[in-house]
């Protein structure tokens, strides 16, 4: 906290907004006044934290009761972008610090204290002058994640929620298929500490848990039985949290309470937290904000009891991506009442760098060798900090240690929703270590352009709560589900798929020991003899999702 001694403590809170807004600004080095009104308080919680709160309400109407939008951040402490949003629809916005940022109080807890803290903040509202006793949630990106935890308990005053970017699934969050997320957890923990020294460094706490165990099963759902609110869900197709959103929208919309069970509503856009590098530019890919905050308004109006005409938008509103080259198929819109039908359909690994419609009846194998000293660079994908989104490969395909397999160019174009899957048939020299894919677009000046990928740790293949090790040389089968997508290849164009071992720093590097994460040391990795079989018994194979265009049409806007 920082400035604190100043104010003074009363038996309700401090109340900043009465006495001077000035000495808030002032302390956070905020250039005030600011555009709306604004009062700070303290709010007690149930182990006596006092948390940092600003509310925005129009001039005059502090005692004219109604409906509260609530955003708690750990970003910082005058977010006014949601008063612009709310204001002008006559509701009062409410910005919470959450715990050990800001002007909170307290240690920042990573979430572990989101649904309590979120319940005690949420009463707090409903019995202020300026309420009428209806609260809306909404979040994005860290925010979201509080907003998505706070149903781990009941929110009795939460009527509707806005998510956007974010997940209500943490572990696999942070360790995807067993391998530990190391530009996005990593950097942004260490950013957010360098920012906040004070804070506990969570990093050591989170390589203590690998492992899914009690310390995640706390900011996880069990069921969804406390989830009894209609949400708009905002996700991206090159965003950090994808699946994870898109299973978190699908685990409420199927299981949630009677409240919220058959009542969300998804928009995917095609970057998500990948717009906020100028990287790719598609078509009407600013709608997504638009539609989203389009649906937000109608379900918070609505479910305040107040007329508003929907948006033309179905259960399900997703941006159709596509070559990004003229005239191709693809780079539009469709709203659609749930996932289209998919039909599967597979190419078999095959010698000669093949990827074929059939499988080979004739078995072989290529061996690599995987140096975590000299790991594949990240050339794109869902990152925050690294460059993101659709790149081009070709600098890493040519490695020795990166197998890739092309199919022959496409006679007709190739849609695709949902998610990919691979079988692969792998061995090592080593009893742990990783393998990587990546699907790509071959252009047909030869740009190989990322569409997806993904990783799996071996000694995780088997459950996120204890690793199993393997015995070197032997073969296994392991199947990844890769994250969705929405995606038309082109006429001319080809698929082609890239098998290796590091993805790095998009992934922490493994270094072959079979150790725990927390027992990483540099000066004792090992090299591994990585080994892809394909073919007769062992045909390694990547799934498609594919989709009839009519099934996804252009019929938005």
């Amino acid at each position: 906290m920082v400035g604190m001694e100043a104010w003074e403590t009363s038996p309700g809170g401090i109340v900043f907004g009465e006495v001077d807004d000035g000495m808030v600004r002032e302390a956070l080095g905020v250039e005030g006044p600011g555009k709306w009104p604004v009062k700070h308080y303290y709010v007690t919680m149930n182990d006596g934290v006092k948390l940092f709160v600003s509310v925005f309400v129009l001039e005059g109407k502090e005692q004219q009761p109604s409906p509260a939008v609530v955003d708690r951040s750990p970003y910082g402490p005058l977010l006014e972008e949601l008063a612009d949003l709310w204001l002008p629809v006559g509701y009062a916005a409410v910005m919470v610090n959450q715990r050990g940022t800001g002007l909170s109080e307290g240690n920042w807890t990573m979430w572990h204290t989101s649904a309590s803290d979120g319940a005690t903040i949420m009463q707090w509202i409903t019995e202020q002058a300026w309420s009428n006793g209806i609260v809306f949630e909404e979040g994005a990106s860290a925010d979201g994640i509080e907003a998505y935890t706070s149903f781990l308990v009941p929110q009795p005053h939460v009527k509707a929620a806005w998510v956007l970017w974010s997940t209500g699934r943490s572990h696999p969050l942070v360790y995807q298929n067993g391998a530990f997320r190391h530009s996005l957890v990593g950097g942004w923990i260490e950013s957010i500490h360098a920012q906040r020294p004070w804070m506990p460094a969570y990093l050591p706490e989170m390589y203590e848990h690998e492992a899914f165990d009690t310390w995640w099963a706390e900011i996880s759902f069990e069921n969804y039985t406390n989830v009894d609110v209609p949400m708009i869900h905002y996700a991206g197709w090159g965003d950090i949290f994808l699946q994870h959103q898109l299973e978190t929208f699908a685990a409420f919309q199927a299981q949630g309470a009677a409240g919220a069970r058959g009542k969300q509503k998804l928009v995917v856009g095609p970057l998500g937290h990948c717009s906020l590098q100028a990287h790719d530019r598609r078509p009407q890919a600013e709608l997504a904000e638009i539609f989203s905050y389009d649906l937000a308004t109608w379900l918070f109006v609505t479910t305040a009891g107040e007329p508003f005409d929907p948006p033309k938008l179905d259960t399900i509103t997703f941006y159709v991506m596509g070559a990004n080259e003229s005239h191709a198929p693809g780079s539009y819109w469709t709203t659609l009442p749930e996932w289209p039908a998919t039909t599967p359909k597979t190419f078999y690994l095959a010698a000669n760098k093949v990827l074929a419609v059939e499988p080979s009846s004739a078995g072989a194998n290529e061996t690599y060798v995987f140096d975590p000293a000299n790991p594949v660079k990240t050339i794109g994908g869902n990152n925050l900090m690294l460059p993101c989104g659709q790149r081009a490969q070709n600098a890493v395909e040519g490695r020795a240690d990166v197998l890739v397999f092309t199919s022959a160019k496409l006679s007709a174009p190739v849609a695709i929703a949902g998610r990919m899957s691979t079988t692969l048939y792998v061995s090592s020299s080593r009893n742990d270590t990783d393998f990587t894919v990546k699907v790509t677009d071959v252009f047909p000046d030869g740009a190989s352009i990322l569409i997806t990928d993904d990783i799996i740790r071996m000694r995780w293949r088997v459950s996120d709560k204890a690793p199993v090790g393997m015995v070197p040389g032997t073969v296994y089968k392991v199947t990844i589900e890769l994250w969705a997508t929405s995606y038309v290849f082109n006429t001319g164009h080809a698929l082609r798929f890239a098998v290796s071992s590091s993805n790095y720093p998009r992934f922490s590097v493994n270094p072959n020991t079979g150790l725990p994460i927390i027992d990483f040391d540099e000066a004792h990795m090992l090299v591994a003899h990585n080994t892809l079989h394909f073919g007769g018994e062992t045909p390694s194979s990547l799934t498609l999702p594919v989709v009839s265009m009519t099934d996804i049409p252009h019929n938005v806007l």
